[in-house]
């Protein structure tokens, strides 16, 4: 049900990780923001039908993602970045990276209320490959950045 979204996302992710000043970054970037408005959007009907779960103690970092996800829906039309200052704007879009943890814990693993009752999800070792992928980038980025 949120797998449409989590591509989206994914994009959205992944263009801040893509080395700086490259195509694929800057034709990204120029789509970015639409991107996560319609992820967020695409995503309401699967937080709203596993809204039951997530009160019952399933797997409550999917809906703690989406809570931080709120903030950045609205700030991200160009009417609301306008009236923030720049710097409040770029502080309170680091919550994204809350996000990307919370996605991660969402989907590779299976969390419960029961600490002791933590399971790795079925498809978890592609997950865990795929936001090792995203850090290396993102890291390997941010030491190029520093250089240049």
């Amino acid at each position: 049900m949120g797998h449409f979204s989590f591509a989206l996302y994914s994009l959205v992710m992944y263009t801040g990780a893509f080395k700086y000043r490259s195509k694929v970054r800057i034709a990204l970037t120029k789509v970015r923001r639409e991107m996560s408005i319609i992820g967020f959007t695409l995503l309401l009907p699967h937080v709203f039908f596993q809204l039951d779960l997530a009160l019952s103690g399933f797997n409550q970092t999917g809906f703690l993602a989406f809570l931080l996800m709120i903030p950045l829906f609205i700030t991200s039309f160009p009417q609301i970045r306008r009236k923030m200052h720049p710097i409040s704007w770029r502080k309170l879009h680091r919550l994204s990276y809350g996000v990307y943890a919370m996605l991660f814990l969402h989907l590779t693993f299976d969390v419960f209320t029961n600490p002791w009752f933590i399971r790795f999800s079925n498809y978890g070792i592609l997950y865990v490959l795929f936001f090792a992928i995203y850090l290396v980038l993102k890291i390997m980025n941010q030491q190029q950045k520093q250089r240049v």
